[in-house]
């Protein structure tokens, strides 16, 4: 009696099963079996939300308030803007990641150079903004005592000037003149120069070929490039003449000099960066504080008679802060990177 039961609830249970399997089961089956043109299609691909992104505008202003936020003034610039004192580069990524204007963007704020950093906006793979991000920069950084940067100065002699060439010789401070090779007064000037026990640059000319360059400065032992390089330009092929000299190459360019730097340490080439130039007080701020970074300065200025005179100030403060004046050709020699004399003719 008890097993016929038993018998009855099972199929009772079984059919209760089927049931549901087709009620649940058959529709979802049927669809599949037997779809309708369109609807698996839809029903498989659920709208991304619309993104809700800013304007370039709108995303230069967010960032303009965000830094004033964070204490910078209100009046600042739009191409390179200035971190207020006590912010750093990382407190204003992670401030413009959490800004609800900016929720559907990505924010990078990447170093690239000792004291530039760059500020990128991306929205839906589209670059919304760039900008060029610099710290609070002290008038006059603390130079350390027992390692103190050392400092290079380079008077750039555009045009003869035998007057301002003999006054700059009387100066007890060790300096270089930078001078065209093949300028009218080269070789005259080279000489009073060197009769002044200064060091002589070779100023590069942009579009002349770099080997004859140096071979009509035969005494020069550091070349400073202001001009940019062509894209087309082999890098390793146009330092060639410079490792076989044993030239010292200083960078003077606005440019990225990662592709340079780099050419210049596989040839063995002395690299050196310009610090600054000096003519602006800014100009004279940013010089201190690169050359702090760096450990070094190449320091250029105009042979007028306000460069001379802005020169003389600067030097002098220099010294009293404690940085070290040497000629470029000895600051290359101690934080070049790259250098080393080409080898001789069949050496190892």
């Amino acid at each position: 009696m008890s097993g016929g039961r038993t018998t009855a609830i099972l199929w009772i249970l079984g059919a209760v099963a089927l049931t549901l399997a087709v009620v649940r089961v058959a529709p979802w089956a049927w669809q599949h079996l037997f779809p309708v043109p369109g609807t698996t299609e839809a029903s498989a691909s659920t709208p991304a939300p619309a993104l809700d992104l800013p304007s370039p505008e709108m995303a230069a202003e967010i960032v303009h308030r965000t830094l004033v936020t964070l204490g910078a003034p209100g009046d600042g610039g739009d191409d390179l803007l200035e971190l207020p004192r006590g912010a750093s580069a990382r407190s204003l990524q992670e401030a413009l990641r959490a800004h609800e204007g900016l929720r559907d963007c990505e924010v990078y704020v990447t170093k690239v150079d000792d004291l530039i950093w760059r500020l990128r906006v991306i929205g839906a793979q589209d670059l919304l903004l760039t900008r060029e991000v610099r710290p609070w920069l002290p008038e006059r950084p603390v130079v350390s005592g027992s390692d103190p940067p050392e400092l290079g100065f380079v008077f750039l002699l555009e045009e003869r000037d035998d007057s301002r060439l003999r006054s700059l010789g009387r100066w007890k401070s060790p300096l270089a003149v930078g001078i065209r090779p093949y300028a009218s007064h080269a070789v005259a000037s080279s000489r009073q120069a060197a009769w002044d026990s200064k060091e002589v640059v070779l100023l590069l000319t942009e579009g002349e070929d770099v080997a004859e360059q140096l071979a009509a400065a035969p005494d020069a032992q550091v070349a400073l490039l202001a001009h940019g390089l062509p894209e087309s330009v082999d890098a390793a092929a146009w330092l060639a003449p410079f490792a076989a000299r044993d030239v010292a190459l200083v960078d003077g360019r606005t440019a990225d000099p990662t592709v340079l730097r780099a050419a210049a340490a596989a040839a063995g080439v002395r690299y050196l960066r310009r610090a600054g130039h000096l003519g602006t007080e800014e100009g004279e701020v940013l010089t201190r504080n690169l050359a702090v970074r760096r450990g070094y300065g190449i320091v250029t200025v105009d042979v007028t008679a306000d460069g001379a005179a802005t020169a003389e100030t600067f030097i002098e403060a220099a010294k009293t802060d404690g940085y070290a004046i040497l000629f470029p050709v000895e600051v290359a020699r101690m934080h070049a990177a790259g250098g080393g004399s080409a080898p001789a003719p069949g050496a190892p």
